[in-house]
Formats: structure tokens, sequence, C-alpha cells
């Protein structure tokens, strides 16, 4: 509709990073569960440990979150103990995979 056209011509404007990678139902459910997280998002800010685990418990798919990740720039120097609490929340093993990575 056209909210949406507009929304995503704000997204590209904004840098666009997420505009691309969030895509209209990700986005309502993580507006309403994780305000910080979107706001992090549309600045194209790296997500912090926490956001990953919302993004994940929200129901973002791996492939969205990775692909964002790596577009951002993120960058991690994960604990144990913080790889343990990602998995413990229910991140998967692939999204962990990339964050440890990009922490070399």
């Amino acid at each position: 509709g056209k909210a949406s056209l507009i929304a995503s011509a704000a997204g590209l404007v904004a840098g666009g990073v997420v505009g691309a990678v969030l895509d209209e139902q990700d986005r309502l459910v993580m507006q309403k569960n994780s305000p910080r997280t979107i706001d992090r998002m549309d600045r194209g800010d790296p997500l912090t440990i926490n956001d990953v685990i919302k993004l994940s418990q929200n129901g973002v798919s791996d492939n969205t979150i990775m692909q964002y990740i790596q577009e951002s720039l993120s960058f991690y120097s994960l604990s144990q103990t913080q790889v343990r609490r990602l998995q413990d929340s229910g991140v998967s093993q692939r999204v962990i995979k990339v964050m440890v990575e990009l922490g070399r």
C-alpha cells in the first residue's frame, strides 16, 4: 500500500541498510517488542548481543540477522559466557558463527 511505499522511500534515505533487511511483519513485531533494536537498525548501527537475541526470539530469520550484521559491520569479541548466553537464548549456531568470525 501507499504507507509502505513511503516507509521504504524513507528507509532508502536513511542509508537504507535496514529498510531492505527487515520485512514489514518483522518490523512491526520488533517495534512492539524491542523498539531500541529498531532505532539502532534504522541508524545502521551495530547490533548489541541483546539485539541479536531479541531479533532471534521475535522470529526474525537467521539470514536477515546475518545480513544485517555483515552490512552494518558489527564487530564482536565474544567471550565463552556470551556465546553460551546466545545459545541459551535460542540464537542459531549459524548466526553465532558469523558473530564469532567477525570478531577475529
